[in-house]
């Protein structure tokens, strides 16, 4: 593990990553799983440049169906159930694309830059939808 890596996980410490109430879906891409570290730092022992691009897709389906859910819901809207559960959707992405953008600030390789210039814009169309 470089030097980057490791600055990068004692920056995610002083920051602190949110406990994610949502069960995500547990597969091998350790993205997708909430981490079982203190803190709920990532793995990034694990964490491969692969796994970014399946991460965010699957964040911004999960986000898009809980907003859906929020949109959809027959009880009358209110704060609760209305702006505080937008503001928890998203937990996958979020967890995702803070690992994957803080990594490619601070230890950037050309596959780190090939799936930020793919995945911006989408990201950018679905923080639009």
């Amino acid at each position: 593990m470089g030097v980057k890596r490791l600055s990068l996980m004692f920056g995610c410490a002083l920051l602190g990553f949110a406990p994610t109430s949502f069960a995500a879906e547990m597969t091998d891409n350790p993205l997708l799983k909430e981490s079982s570290l203190q803190y709920e730092y990532p793995h990034f022992d694990q964490i491969e440049d692969e796994h970014f691009g399946p991460a965010m897709e699957a964040g911004m389906a999960e986000q898009l169906k809980e907003i859906e859910q929020i949109a959809n819901n027959p009880v009358p809207p209110t704060f609760l159930n209305t702006i505080v559960a937008m503001e928890r959707s998203g937990r996958t992405l979020e967890r995702a694309s803070r690992v994957f953008f803080n990594l490619n600030l601070t230890d950037t390789t050309p596959k780190l830059q090939a799936v930020d210039q793919e995945f911006s814009p989408k990201l950018a169309a679905h923080s639009d939808a």
